[in-house]
């Protein structure tokens, strides 16, 4: 693979990825857009994108609405029509492999599970996780078995540079490191699979120049606590952790999953522990 086309290039991931593509990828052809050059939501977006794939093209897509963002209709709309902008683009210019960015979310964010696999129902109860279920659907309609499709679930992204950053490990050490005080649902003992951004990004780019196609859940298996967030914290914090509980305006579930498909795909893939994951945002946040 010698050309990739990145879309989303402004965004948490997406910059990542481009900066480790130039980096580990001497001679790739990159084509990075954002927003401010290629706005997907608009009519006649996917005859432009179209214009920039080929059958020798990998296309990584990162563009979205963040939950964190809004999750309503109109963030649900504009999902969509990113979505369908790119299958445009792909019917008029069908490319060699195309990487989607899903989510986790897909699976339910207020539904209970355990062992969650590539093979779990889908069953979102959010616009931003239907967008994403939608869109996949889309894309998988589109790519048919010409394109190599891959889908990729991440579970909850933290590190440096998200913004706003997500409830959990971004924004408890944001007010760790700004002396605020940490408002924590409940009691925090339920259970979920924290990912560090730059294991991600790893884990996209290696993908993205292999064999793997159908979906792939992003995961460590190594499910945690939001109040185990909270008790790393309290150890490498400067300064005493301040922190409130909130009465939960919904039911605790957990959400862990079976990482046997990625370790296939990514055999002897290590990932950041989660203290070294937050002494770094924390020196982020600090600086």
């Amino acid at each position: 693979m010698s050309k990739v086309v990145l879309l989303g290039v402004r965004g948490f991931l997406a910059s990542r990825i481009a900066g480790r593509l130039t980096a580990t990828r001497p001679g790739l052809e990159l084509t990075a857009l954002g927003k401010e050059t290629l706005d997907l939501t608009q009519p006649g977006a996917g005859d432009a994108l179209a214009g920039h794939l080929d059958g020798e093209t990998t296309l990584l897509v990162c563009s979205g609405i963040k939950r964190q963002q809004g999750d309503d209709l109109d963030t649900f709309q504009a999902n969509l029509a990113i979505g369908q902008s790119v299958c445009r683009a792909l019917e008029r210019a069908p490319a060699a492999r195309v990487v989607y960015l899903s989510s986790t979310a897909v699976y339910g964010e207020e539904t209970e599970g355990l062992g969650i696999t590539e093979t779990t129902p889908v069953r979102a109860n959010s616009y931003y996780g239907l967008a994403k279920i939608a869109t996949e659907y889309m894309l998988q309609r589109t790519c048919g078995d010409e394109t190599a499709l891959l889908l990729l679930r991440p579970a909850t992204i933290y590190g440096p540079g998200d913004e706003p950053p997500s409830y959990g490990p971004g924004s408890f050490t944001r007010a760790a490191a700004l002396g605020e005080t940490i408002a924590l649902w409940g009691d925090g003992s339920e259970r979920r699979d924290f990912v560090f951004i730059d294991d991600v990004v790893r884990a996209i780019c290696a993908l993205a120049f292999g064999e793997a196609r159908g979906v792939l859940n992003v995961v460590t298996g190594q499910p945690g606590r939001f109040a185990d967030v909270l008790e790393v914290l309290g150890r490498i914090a400067p300064a005493e952790l301040s922190t409130t509980s909130r009465a939960r305006s919904k039911q605790q579930v957990d959400h862990t999953f079976d990482p046997a498909a990625l370790r296939a795909a990514l055999p002897g893939f290590e990932w950041t522990p989660l203290e070294r994951g937050l002494e770094r945002l924390l020196q982020h946040e600090r600086a």
